[in-house]
C-alpha cells in the first residue's frame, strides 16, 4: 500500500515514516502543497496523509487542487491537523478529506484511520 505522506516538520515525518513502514507501508514524501499535488498525480497513491499547516499552500488548498484533478479514482485523503475547533475540522472536510486526524496522535489512532479509508 503506497501512502503519500506530506508533512514540512522533519521530526513529523520520521515518526510517521517509522510507523508506516513498521506495517510494510510504502511511503512517498512531500514537504509542502505544491508537491503534494505533484505527488498525488505522478505516484498515484493509495492514500494521502496530509498536514494542514504547510508552507507554500495549506493543506486544504492541495486537497481542493487534487480533488479537482481527479478524474475517475478518489485517493481517500487523511487530513493531520493540530487545530481542534469545530469550524477547522468542517473547512477540512470541505475542501475534500474524507477523515482528520487530531495532532499529537498515537500509532493506534494513524493504523485505525488509514486502514477504515483503505477498505
Amino acid at each position: 500500500t503506497r501512502v503519500l505522506l506530506v508533512e514540512d516538520e522533519a521530526v513529523n515525518r520520521l515518526y510517521v515514516r517509522h510507523i508506516l513502514s513498521r506495517h510494510s507501508f510504502i511511503i512517498i514524501e512531500a514537504r509542502d502543497g505544491m508537491e503534494a499535488v505533484d505527488a498525488a498525480l505522478k505516484e498515484n497513491p493509495d492514500c494521502i496523509l496530509m498536514d494542514i499547516g504547510l508552507p507554500r499552500m495549506d493543506g486544504m488548498e492541495a486537497i481542493r487542487q487534487i480533488r479537482s484533478s481527479q478524474k475517475e479514482h478518489r485517493i481517500p485523503i487523511l487530513a493531520v491537523t493540530a487545530h481542534a475547533q469545530q469550524a477547522d475540522q468542517e473547512e477540512i472536510m470541505k475542501s475534500g478529506a474524507d477523515d482528520i486526524l487530531h495532532k499529537p496522535y498515537k500509532e493506534k489512532e494513524i493504523l485505525e484511520k488509514l486502514q477504515r479509508l483503505l477498505s
